[in-house]
């Protein structure tokens, strides 16, 4: 498990460790978009790994309700068990 650690991307993270699951919380870092969510999807599945896609918790400016709209309303995302 790796938390908590910067300085390397998921592509990194996944071409050395084969993870069953993959954690992902979007919209902590910003510039999320949906098309950059389906491709981080669609990348981890590649890697055969299965994506547990997060919502960003709740916070007094509600700035989370934006990102977390992201999650069921990407094409690539409409397809997985949420």
């Amino acid at each position: 498990m790796i938390s908590g650690r910067g300085g390397c991307t998921i592509h990194h993270v996944l071409e050395r460790i084969k993870a069953k699951y993959v954690l992902v919380t979007i919209g902590s870092n910003g510039g999320n978009t949906e098309d950059n969510l389906s491709e981080l999807v669609e990348y981890i599945l590649l890697q055969g790994s299965i994506p547990i896609l997060n919502n960003i918790p709740c916070n007094e400016s509600g700035t989370q309700q934006e990102a977390n709209r992201l999650i069921p309303n990407s094409e690539k995302i409409g397809n997985l068990k949420l």
